[in-house]
């Protein structure tokens, strides 16, 4: 369990450090929990909020637990249901790597494609 505690805190590290702003370390116990709000860019309409939740199986064996919901007001249901979706099937495709940054990426894309639609 060390083992995979110490690949979750190199896993949030990296991601702090990239992201700087915009990840909050809700718990470290028993695993990480975070708030990740997502945009796709600083004049953004669109933030996404991310909270995801490290468990004892991600990432050798299982993608980490998480929720999409919208911080403003833009996105219907259908397109939070496509993001959960895509994130899903990316995690099931990368079991065994850490994939949160990819997976931050991808919802910036959606939000990024939904944004060009209006």
């Amino acid at each position: 369990m060390e083992d995979i505690k110490a690949q979750h805190n190199d896993e949030v590290e990296l991601l702090q450090s990239i992201l700087v702003e915009g990840v909050t370390i809700v718990t470290t116990e028993p695993f990480h929990v975070l708030n990740i709000e997502v945009s796709a860019d600083i004049n953004s309409k669109i933030k996404i909020l991310l909270e995801v939740e490290f468990t004892e199986h991600y990432p050798n064996s299982d993608i980490f637990k998480f929720k999409v919901s919208e911080i403003t007001n833009y996105v219907s249901t259908s397109q939070l249901i496509n993001i959960k979706e895509k994130i899903n099937t990316f995690g099931s495709e990368n079991i065994g790597f850490p994939i949160l940054y990819q997976v931050i990426e991808i919802v910036k894309d959606t939000i990024q494609q939904i944004e060009d639609e209006k």
